[in-house]
C-alpha cells in the first residue's frame, strides 16, 4: 500500500509538471537542446529579405553551416564568406574558408548572434538587387495585336457593352438597383457579407 501512494503522488507530480509546462509562458519558441543555438541570418546584397533564424548545434561542421546557408540564402558555399557578429554587430569572427572540417563551437557562439553572409561572386543573382528590386525584372509585354486575338478581355466586354449601350462605362458596372428590392431578393432569406462568412 505504501508503494502504491508513492505511485500515485510521483505520478501527480509529473502531471503538475507536464501542465505547468503546457500552460506556461510562451517562450515563441520551441524548447531547444543546450547545445543548439539560434543565430540571426543576413545577407551582404539581401538587404531587405528577412530569413529564419538558422539553428545550429555547437558540434556542426562548418560545411554543414554552409550547406544550410545555401539552403536558406542561394548563396553557394564556394561563394560565402562567413561573419559572426554580436546581437548588436559587432564583429567577433571572420569564419575560415577552407577549414570546413572545424566545428562551429570553436568560435564561441551564443543565442542570438548574428551570423552574416557575403556573397563574393560578382555575377550572383542577387548582386546589385536582382533579387529584390523588382524595376530589374523584365515584364512580359503584350502587344495590342495580341490582346485582341484573346477571347474574354476587358477590352472585348467593353465593346460588347459599347454596343448595347454607346455611353456605357465600367464605373456604370453593378450600379443598378431594382425599383422593388423585394422582386430580386427573398425576405428572411440568408445572405454571405463580405469579408466573412454566412449569416
Amino acid at each position: 500500500r505504501f508503494g502504491l501512494e508513492e505511485g500515485l503522488a510521483a505520478a501527480m507530480s509529473s502531471l503538475e509538471a507536464l501542465r505547468a509546462y503546457v500552460t506556461g509562458p510562451d517562450t515563441g519558441s520551441q524548447v531547444a537542446a543546450a547545445t543548439t543555438y539560434r543565430l540571426v541570418l543576413t545577407h551582404s546584397n539581401l538587404t531587405r529579405t528577412s530569413f529564419p533564424e538558422l539553428r545550429v548545434d555547437a558540434a556542426d561542421t562548418l560545411a554543414e553551416v554552409r550547406r544550410r546557408v545555401y539552403l536558406a540564402t542561394g548563396t553557394p558555399a564556394e561563394s560565402q564568406r562567413l561573419q559572426l557578429k554580436t546581437s548588436s554587430g559587432s564583429l567577433l569572427a571572420d569564419l575560415p574558408v577552407g577549414n570546413d572540417e572545424l566545428p562551429i563551437c570553436k568560435f564561441d557562439i551564443r543565442d542570438g548572434f548574428v551570423l552574416h553572409v557575403v556573397d563574393t561572386d560578382p555575377n550572383s543573382t542577387s548582386a546589385r538587387g536582382g533579387l529584390e528590386d523588382l524595376r530589374l525584372v523584365d515584364k512580359y509585354v503584350m502587344s495590342d495585336a495580341d490582346y485582341d486575338r484573346r477571347e474574354n478581355t476587358a477590352r472585348r466586354y467593353k465593346q460588347k457593352m459599347r454596343e448595347i449601350d454607346s455611353q456605357w462605362t465600367f464605373s456604370q458596372q453593378g450600379k443598378t438597383t431594382p425599383a422593388d428590392v423585394s422582386d430580386d431578393y427573398v425576405v428572411g432569406a440568408r445572405c454571405e457579407l463580405s469579408p466573412g462568412g454566412r449569416r
